[in-house]
C-alpha cells in the first residue's frame, strides 16, 4: 500500500461543462453531485482556467455563523461585497478629500458608506479575514462624522431613519445594496474587458449543507426575483438574475434537496414545479462516465485489495457492491480514502473469516453454512466493518438501488450469468426454502429456472463443505444489467435484514 492520492482527470468533464454553460440562454444552473465527489474542486479548477471568460464570485454559506433570527440573504450580500474587496476592486481614495460639511450631500448621492456600515455589523457573524480592513475603518471614521452632521439637519435625519427602517424590515429584496453590487460588478467586467466582457457568475456552493430554513430562504429570494422578471411589468429592464449576474450556479446534491423539501413541505407537494425555475435547461450532474471502472476501483485494487489474496469471487462482489453504492451516491471520494484505513488483516487472517457458520437457519434453512463458501456474504462482511453496522449498510444499499442509473455498464453478460446464482440463493429464499420440500424441484426467479443443491458432509469439526448452491438449469441464460442489480440489492438486503452474518 502507498500513500498515493486518488486523482481523476477532469479534462473531458471540463469540455462537457463548457459546452453546457456556454449558451447565453443557460442563465441558471443546478450543479448536482453527491457529497464528496469533488464539485467544489471541479468548479474552482474550471473557472481558474477561464479567467478571461468569466468573473466568478464563490459563496460558501455553510461557513456562515447565523443567529436564528437573522436574514441569511443579508449575509449573501455581505459575502459578495467581501469578495469584491478581495479582488481589490473597491477604491476609497475619495475619502481623503471629504469634509464633514460635504458628507451629507455625498451620502445622498452615493450609498457606499451605508453599505460599508452594514458590512461591518456583520463581520462578527462570518469568520473571514478582510484584506484592506484599514480602509474600512478609515471610512467608518468619516461616516461617524457625517452622522453627527446629519443629526443636526431634520430632513436628512428623517431620510436616514427611513433608510434604516427600510433595511431592518427588508421587504424588498432589490434595495440599494443590490443595486450597488450590480453596479460594481459592471464596473469590474468593464475594466477587465479586452474586446469581450467576461461573464459574471455567482456560484452558491454546498447549498444542501445549510439549515433547511436557510436553503429555502435563499431559493425563495432568487425565485421572487425571477418571478418579477417573468411575470411582472419590467419598465426598468430588470436583469434576469439577481445582482445582474449573467449566470447563477446552485451547487448541491439535488437528491438531498429533494429529501429536505419532502420533509419540510410533505411528500405530496410538487418538488419539480418548485425546483425547475432554478435551472434553465436541465440539472447538470457531475457524474463522470466510466469514473468508477476507470479510476476508482483500479485505485482501490492497487492501493488496498491487492495486498490480500481474497479470491476472484470476493473481488467481484466487493466491486459490484461498491459500484452500486457509488452510482447511488452512498459511497463518495472521502469514503475511498477511509476504506484504505480498514485493516483487512484483522478480518481475514483469523478463524472468523474462513470457518464461522453463517446463520442460514434464520432464513428457514435446515442447516447453517460456512462463510468461505458464500462470497457475497464475505463482501458484505467487509463493508459492514467499513460503514460500522449492518443497518447503515442495508439502508445505503436500499437507497442506492432506488436511485441508481444504468448509464454505466462495463460488465459483460458472462459475468452476470456466472454470479447470478449466488444472488438467487438469498433473493429467492422465501420461495425455494433451500430445497426442504423437494431437492429436484425447479424454481424460477424472474424467468430464470434453477434448482437448489446442498452439501453438509462434515469430515471433521469445522472442516469440509457446508454450503447451499443454486444450479441454473438453462445454460447461457441471458442476465441483463438491470436484473443483476435487482438481485444484488434484494439478496444483500435480505442478508442484512435477517442477521445471518451474526459474526
Amino acid at each position: 500500500m502507498t500513500d498515493q492520492k486518488l486523482t481523476i482527470p477532469i479534462d473531458s468533464i471540463e469540455k462537457d461543462f463548457q459546452d453546457f454553460i456556454q449558451p447565453d440562454s443557460n442563465k441558471r444552473i443546478i450543479f448536482s453531485g453527491p457529497f464528496g465527489i469533488g464539485k467544489t474542486y471541479f468548479l474552482d479548477k474550471f473557472f481558474k482556467k477561464r479567467e478571461k471568460e468569466y468573473l466568478p464570485i464563490f459563496l460558501r454559506p455553510v461557513n456562515y455563523s447565523l443567529l436564528s433570527n437573522e436574514d441569511v440573504f443579508k449575509l449573501v450580500k455581505y459575502d459578495i461585497l467581501l469578495q469584491l474587496i478581495h479582488l481589490n476592486e473597491f477604491e476609497f481614495d475619495e475619502i481623503e478629500n471629504i469634509s464633514k460639511a460635504e458628507y451629507s450631500k455625498f451620502f445622498l448621492k452615493k450609498n457606499g458608506f451605508l453599505i460599508i456600515r452594514n458590512l461591518l455589523k456583520l463581520i462578527p457573524k462570518i469568520q473571514t479575514a478582510i484584506e484592506g480592513i484599514e480602509k474600512l475603518e478609515e471610512l467608518m471614521k468619516v461616516y461617524k462624522s457625517g452622522v453627527e452632521e446629519m443629526e443636526q439637519a431634520t430632513d436628512l435625519k428623517m431620510l436616514f431613519n427611513f433608510q434604516n427602517e427600510f433595511e431592518d424590515n427588508f421587504l424588498l429584496e432589490y434595495d440599494n445594496i443590490s443595486q450597488y453590487i450590480s453596479q460594481k460588478l459592471d464596473e469590474i467586467v468593464d475594466a477587465k474587458s479586452n474586446g469581450n466582457k467576461p461573464e459574471k457568475v455567482l456560484v452558491i456552493d454546498d447549498l444542501d449543507r445549510l439549515d433547511p430554513e436557510h436553503i429555502f430562504r435563499l431559493f425563495n429570494v432568487f425565485s421572487a426575483h425571477f418571478d418579477q422578471v417573468n411575470y411582472q411589468s419590467n419598465d426598468h429592464e430588470k436583469q434576469d438574475n439577481k445582482f445582474g449576474f449573467d449566470k447563477i450556479i446552485f451547487v448541491c446534491d439535488i437528491e438531498n434537496i429533494r429529501k429536505i423539501f419532502a420533509h419540510k413541505y410533505g411528500e405530496g407537494v410538487d418538488f419539480s414545479g418548485y425546483i425547475d425555475k432554478f435551472y434553465s435547461t436541465r440539472i447538470y450532474q457531475l457524474f463522470h462516465n466510466g469514473i468508477f471502472e476507470n479510476y476508482i476501483y483500479p485505485y482501490l485494487e492497487r492501493e488496498f485489495f491487492r495486498n490480500y489474496n481474497l479470491g476472484t469471487d470476493f473481488y467481484f462482489f466487493i466491486k459490484v457492491l461498491l459500484k452500486l453504492l457509488f452510482i447511488g451516491n452512498e459511497f463518495n471520494i472521502r469514503d475511498i480514502e477511509r476504506i484504505k484505513n480498514l485493516h483487512l488483516s484483522n478480518i481475514t487472517l483469523n478463524e472468523k473469516w474462513k470457518f464461522p457458520e453463517v446463520n442460514m437457519v434464520k432464513l428457514n434453512a435446515p442447516e447453517n453454512a460456512l462463510l468461505d463458501g458464500l462470497p457475497l456474504c464475505k463482501a458484505l462482511y467487509v463493508l459492514i466493518s467499513h460503514f460500522g453496522s449492518s443497518t447503515v449498510l442495508r439502508n445505503k444499499i436500499h437507497s442506492s438501488y432506488e436511485t441508481y442509473t444504468t448509464t454505466e455498464n462495463q460488465m459483460n453478460n458472462h459475468m452476470f450469468h456466472t454470479y447470478i446464482a449466488d444472488l438467487i440463493l438469498f433473493a429467492d429464499s422465501k420461495k425455494h426454502k433451500f430445497g426442504i420440500e423437494d431437492n429436484n424441484n425447479v424454481y424460477t426467479y424472474n424467468e430464470i429456472p434453477y434448482r437448489i443443491e446442498k452439501n453438509f458432509e462434515k469430515l471433521n469439526f469445522r472442516e469440509g463443505p457446508m454450503w447451499y448452491r443454486v444450479d441454473l438449469t438453462k445454460q447461457n441464460q441471458k442476465v441483463n444489467y438491470e436484473l443483476f442489480m435487482k438481485a444484488l440489492a434484494e439478496a444483500s438486503i435480505i442478508i442484512l435484514d435477517t442477521g445471518v452474518l451474526n459474526i
